[in-house]
């Protein structure tokens, strides 16, 4: 009988040093030893989820699962068969782990003007996967990839970046797809007023101003303050407001305003603005005036209109009076007309502000005089004989005559209604004689003006003073 000898034999691993399984396949990897007798296999070192290791009793081991999600990346294990011949088989293997890439991080952030901020694109993914982003970034951004599979978005925003920034992150390790997430950039920015701080409108004309304004979110814009008549503020709700509308007549001026746009990020911002009004000038005062002379007198010309209106006079003025601009929008006509100016006296005041057209209006003054009778104070006709003599006044308006006392038959006192009067006639036989008489001129102005006068009827051919005949004069009050 012939007997066989087996004489044992030390384990040694012949299998290859590593393995490579993907994320979501199925993977398997035959260990395999030599050694007499056959070889029980283990290992030490973890193993990605979803993959196990198997010893078969025969020298044999299988490294087999599905990898899953997340699990991309080096696993290094070691191996030992062991026969109980020493020593025992180890082997330092590698399972690697391929996983497609995906972005884990989230889809948006938020950063604020002015301030330093970061935010980390986190990827998952085997081999680590560069990371690119796409889009446009605000001033003082950047995007680095930091070649570990994560990247930075950080900096501090500029100002007036403000804003919603679209951008596009793409990672990718050569396993397809590559990973790629729509992502969101904010800017907030604290507000601020970007248009200029004055407008000028004209009353009559349609028009409008905006109101700008830097900041995210787009703020709300209000205006507080006294409007003109017919112009309106209003907020468009896009970060813009407008001024707007057709001043109505009378409302020229400077209108004081505040503009304050709020978005919820402190401090609000606050805008002093003025608005003005131009209007064309008009003269708003009466057309006519009366002064008297030897009177102190004054008048006011008032206008309306912005700016306000420089104020001018054409015409001539009674001396005493003068004509002054008050570089206020009014002018003073004044003084103390002197004595024998009384009448009517044609004016033209023009206001002028730059707009067209000036304002023209015809103007009177008025100067009234209390009356004064300038002829002699006596006349002389003759019985038979047509006589005449013309008693004149001077005085505005222009004194009406009358007189009082007997007049001789034949002899008429007569007002002719232009500041003269005429006594005229034929002296009847036998009324030769002396006549006192008054004559009194009134035009209103007080006093009126009186005069004692004698007419003397002589009979024709009697030397003076032969006349016995005495008539007593007659005085009668006006």
């Amino acid at each position: 009988m012939t007997r066989f000898y087996i004489w044992p034999q030390a384990p040694a691993i012949t299998s290859a040093s590593a393995a490579t399984f993907t994320v979501g396949s199925p993977g398997s990897f035959t260990v395999t030893a030599t050694g007499v007798p056959s070889a029980d296999m283990s290992h030490s070192g973890a193993l990605p989820t979803g993959v196990t290791f198997t010893p078969h009793g025969d020298g044999t081991a299988t490294l087999a699962g599905t990898p899953t999600a997340g699990t991309g990346g080096l696993y290094p294990l070691t191996l030992t068969a062991n026969n109980g011949v020493s020593p025992n088989a180890t082997q330092s293997f590698t399972l690697t782990v391929q996983e497609k890439p995906a972005i884990a991080s989230a889809n948006a952030a938020t950063f604020t003007v002015g301030a330093a901020d970061s935010f980390t694109v986190a990827t998952i993914g085997y081999p680590k996967p560069p990371i690119t982003g796409s889009g446009t970034l605000p001033a003082g951004v950047t995007f680095t990839d930091n070649g570990t599979g994560t990247a930075t978005l950080s900096g501090t925003p500029a100002p007036g970046t403000g804003g919603v920034y679209p951008l596009t992150i793409t990672a990718a390790n050569g396993l397809l797809p590559n990973a790629a997430q729509s992502f969101t950039l904010t800017v907030q920015e604290k507000p601020a007023i970007a248009s200029a701080n004055a407008a000028t409108f004209t009353v009559g004309a349609a028009d409008s101003f905006t109101v700008a304004t830097i900041g995210y979110p787009k703020p709300p814009i209000t205006g507080s303050g006294t409007l003109p008549a017919g112009v309106t503020f209003t907020d468009n709700g896009t970060g813009t407001a407008t001024l707007s509308g057709t001043p109505a007549p009378g409302t020229g001026g400077v209108y004081p305003l505040t503009i304050t746009a709020a978005n919820g990020l402190l401090p609000n911002a606050a805008q002093s603005f003025t608005l003005t009004v131009q209007e064309g000038p008009a003269i708003t005062s009466a057309g006519a005036a009366t002064f008297t002379v030897g009177e102190a007198g004054s008048f006011t010309v008032s206008t309306s209109g912005y700016p306000e209106p420089n104020i001018s006079l054409s015409g001539t003025l009674p001396t005493g009076v003068t004509f002054t601009d008050n570089g206020t929008g009014t002018a003073t006509l004044s003084g103390t007309p002197a004595a024998g100016t009384g009448g009517v006296y044609p004016l033209t005041f023009t206001a002028a502000n730059g707009l067209s057209p000036d304002a023209t209006q015809a103007f009177t003054l008025t100067v009234r005089e209390k009356p004064a009778i300038t002829s002699a104070n006596a006349a002389t006709f003759t019985v038979g004989a047509a006589g005449s003599f013309t008693v004149t006044a001077t005085g505005y308006p222009k004194p009406a005559l009358t007189q009082s006392g007997a007049l001789p038959a034949g002899v008429t006192f007569t007002d002719n209604g232009n500041g003269t009067a005429t006594l005229a006639g034929t002296p009847a036989a036998g009324s030769d004689g002396t006549y006192a008489l008054t004559i009194t001129a009134a035009n209103g102005v007080s006093p009126n003006a009186t005069q004692a006068f004698t007419l003397t009827v002589e009979e024709a051919g009697s030397p003076p003073g032969t006349d016995d005949t005495t008539y007593l004069p007659l005085v009668l009050s006006d």
